[in-house]
């Protein structure tokens, strides 16, 4: 199963870093940050890309829509 973490700025990169420091590496592990110069558009297109048809979770944090 894939886990796809995001958020805004380097909130998701910063808790997939812990994870694999305590866990080991994580193959099935990514993390997505938007930062204030791009669009959710960017973003999709990145997860639109990765998720390759496999069973997945979505963690969403700390992301708000307006």
């Amino acid at each position: 199963m894939k886990v796809i973490v995001v958020s805004h700025g380097s909130y998701a990169r910063g808790l997939v870093d812990t994870v694999q420091m305590i866990a080991g590496k994580q193959e099935d592990l990514e993390a997505f940050g938007l930062e204030p110069e791009e669009s959710v558009d960017k973003i999709l297109d990145m997860f639109t890309r990765t998720r390759n048809n496999t069973d997945f979770v979505n963690i969403v944090k700390k992301m708000k829509f307006v």
